[in-house]
């Protein structure tokens, strides 16, 4: 736990909700900087009732040095194509609080690699006398990385963010340069699995306006219905004449029949 800002009556800490903790490093773990909860412009107050003051900030204390800073590293899933990266900070100055005065953030695609030697740089022009907290929009130029590296150079203080987001997109990965097995294409999987029944599938999306088109009965399936009617038919007229067959039988013996008993009785 860190040592509240001068003249406030709140805990402030660096340490999240899941992650793992070394004398020097913090790592591991999602926590409160991207929970999607923005910090209000007074640290003292928070979103959520029944916590305690400067909850909804993660926040550090200047440390001592030429050029001090904190480090923060990033890692995602995927490789990715990143534009921006967006903190939330807090900046009431009378508490001893600022907005970072610059920031480098490096990139790399594989975790076994070095960090590449081209680094993204941004500068806040003078301070901000504003004490309203904010979102500083830092560029990062559509660098390509799975891994980035952020140093946050003090500018007061203190230092308070309540928020890290970044701005990218996904990217294809087809040689593995991530360090990651691709993602397999599901449309693929399907494609195989037909040609393995002997089959083909063809996927055919409908333009703009258009209905998606029925897809046609199989000719197979068209042919054994007339057949199947026809075998039908030809029991049921056979089962007739069998019928029609046995009455006249019938009718045929009780004629003679009757005859004999009338000359009998005679």
């Amino acid at each position: 736990m860190a040592t509240p800002p001068p003249n406030a009556t709140s805990w402030v800490s660096p340490m999240v909700c899941d992650l793992a903790v070394t004398p020097r490093l913090h790592f591991g773990g999602l926590g409160q900087l991207s929970d999607g909860v923005l910090g209000l412009d007074d640290f003292l107050r928070t979103r959520e009732r029944h916590l305690w003051p400067g909850y909804d900030y993660v926040g550090w204390p200047r440390p001592p040095g030429p050029r001090p800073h904190v480090e923060l590293e990033f890692e995602f899933q995927e490789l990715r194509a990143f534009h921006a990266m967006q903190v939330h900070c807090n900046n009431l100055h009378t508490r001893g609080v600022g907005i970072f005065r610059a920031v480098e953030c490096r990139f790399k695609k594989i975790l076994a690699t070095a960090w590449e030697p081209l680094v993204a740089t941004h500068s806040l022009a003078g301070a901000t006398k504003d004490a309203s907290a904010r979102s500083v929009t830092v560029p990062l130029g559509g660098r390509h990385a799975r891994f980035i590296q952020c140093r946050f150079f003090f500018g007061a203080e203190w230092m308070l963010f309540s928020e890290v987001s970044f701005v990218s997109e996904v990217l294809d990965d087809p040689g593995g340069a991530s360090g990651c097995p691709p993602t397999p294409d599901p449309s693929a999987a399907i494609l195989e699995n037909a040609l393995d029944g002997g089959g083909a599938t063809n996927v055919t999306s409908p333009a703009p306006g258009e209905a998606e088109p029925v897809p046609p009965v199989a000719q197979g399936e068209a042919g054994q219905s007339p057949a199947l009617l026809g075998c039908l038919g030809a029991i049921i007229l056979l089962l007739l004449a069998i019928i029609v067959l046995i009455l006249r039988r019938r009718r045929g013996a009780a004629g003679p029949l009757g005859k004999l008993l009338g000359d009998t009785m005679v």
